[in-house]
């Protein structure tokens, strides 16, 4: 939002995109927003921690925030890309395709143990 009023003062608009900004915060302040409504109004922020903004009726607080996926494990595409790796090293020393797909081959397998081992 603040870059629109920004935008906007430099095409012509309303010269102090600052205040157009915090006028449009006091007004339609955004749940879960990280900022608390005191840096809006530009007084002492000592006592202010955490924002309020999403807090329910009953005084608590509420959703923590959006619905977040597990990361996906990135440990299986090493595995693929450290195989792959040893592949291309050992294909440019030795210009053999049955040699470097072997030892690509073992590359991955001893990977896989590796990764095997890390999650007992």
């Amino acid at each position: 939002r603040a870059a629109f009023y920004l935008f906007q003062s430099k095409t012509g608009g309303s010269p102090d995109w600052q205040a157009a900004y915090r006028a449009e915060v006091r007004e339609r302040p955004v749940p879960g927003a990280p900022l608390p409504p005191a840096v809006f109004e530009g007084g002492k922020l000592a006592g202010v921690a955490q924002s309020s903004y999403g807090a329910s009726a009953e005084g608590g607080q509420g959703k923590a925030g959006p619905n977040q996926h597990a990361l996906p494990e990135v440990a299986g595409l090493a595995g693929v890309a450290v195989g792959l790796v040893v592949f291309l090293l050992v294909f440019l020393v030795s210009r053999s395709w049955l040699i470097a797909l072997l030892a690509g081959v073992a590359g991955l397998v001893v990977m896989a143990l590796q990764l095997r081992n890390r999650r007992r």
